[in-house]
C-alpha cells in the first residue's frame, strides 16, 4: 500500500510538472509567433504593404504567415489564453488564416473565455447574440456579456445596454440600460447612447402621465 501511495504521489507530481511545462511552452510559442509577426510587418512595410489593411501579399511571404499561424496554434493547443484569443480574432475576420471561419473563431474564443479572458467573453457573446459561428442564444449572450462586464470590459456593458434598451433576449428596461451606460461614459459612443436612452425614458414617462 505504501509503495502504491508513493507511486501515486510521484504520478501527480509528474502531471503537475507536465502541465507547468505546457503553460511555459505556450507562452514561449506565442512570444515567438508575435516576434515573427512583427518581423513580417516590417518586411511588408518596406514594400508599402500591410496585412492589417488587407493588401494582397506576395506568395513568397506565405511561408512566414503559415509559420506564425502554426506557432499561435501550437500555443493555443498548449492552453495559452492569449494565443486562443488571438486565433479567435484571426478566424473571425480571416486574418492570416486561409479563410474566415466563424465556427473556429467561436471555439477559440470559448477556450479563452473559459480561462477568464474578458475580451473573448465579449466576442463570444456577440456571436451568440447574432447567431454567427454558433446557434443564436440570447440567454447565453447575456450571461457572457454580464461576465465580461463584471470583469471590466466596457464594450460588454455597451452591448448589454443595447439589449436592455431594445428588449433583445430580455424584457425591455430603459432604466437598466441607463445605469449601464452611466457606468461606462468613457467608452466611445456611450454618452451619445445615454442621451438617446434618456430621451426614450422621457418620452415613455410623458405617456404615463
Amino acid at each position: 500500500l505504501e509503495t502504491m501511495l508513493r507511486t501515486l504521489v510521484a504520478l501527480v507530481a509528474l502531471i503537475a510538472t507536465v502541465a507547468t511545462a505546457e503553460d511555459v511552452d505556450g507562452k514561449k510559442l506565442f512570444a515567438s509567433g508575435r516576434k515573427k509577426a512583427e518581423g513580417l510587418s516590417k518586411k511588408l512595410a518596406r514594400r508599402g504593404l500591410s496585412l492589417e489593411q488587407g493588401d494582397e501579399i506576395p506568395e513568397n511571404f506565405q511561408k512566414d504567415i503559415d509559420a506564425i499561424v502554426e506557432l499561435f496554434t501550437r500555443s493555443a493547443d498548449a492552453g495559452y489564453v492569449e494565443a486562443q484569443h488571438a486565433l479567435g480574432g484571426f478566424y473571425n475576420v480571416g486574418y492570416m488564416v486561409p479563410e474566415k471561419d466563424d465556427v473556429a473563431a467561436a471555439e477559440y474564443f470559448r477556450l479563452a473565455a473559459e480561462q477568464g479572458k474578458a475580451e473573448s467573453m465579449s466576442n463570444l457573446a456577440t456571436m451568440y447574440k447574432d447567431g454567427v459561428g454558433v446557434e443564436q442564444n440570447f440567454e447565453k449572450a447575456l450571461e457572457l456579456y454580464n461576465q465580461a462586464y463584471d470583469a471590466g470590459n466596457d464594450m460588454s456593458g455597451f452591448n448589454l445596454a443595447a439589449m436592455h434598451a431594445n428588449g433583445i433576449g430580455t424584457e425591455k428596461d430603459l432604466y437598466k440600460a441607463r445605469e449601464l451606460l452611466e457606468g461606462i461614459l468613457g467608452f466611445q459612443g456611450a454618452p451619445e447612447a445615454l442621451a438617446q436612452v434618456e430621451s426614450m425614458i422621457a418620452t415613455e414617462e410623458k405617456r404615463e402621465l
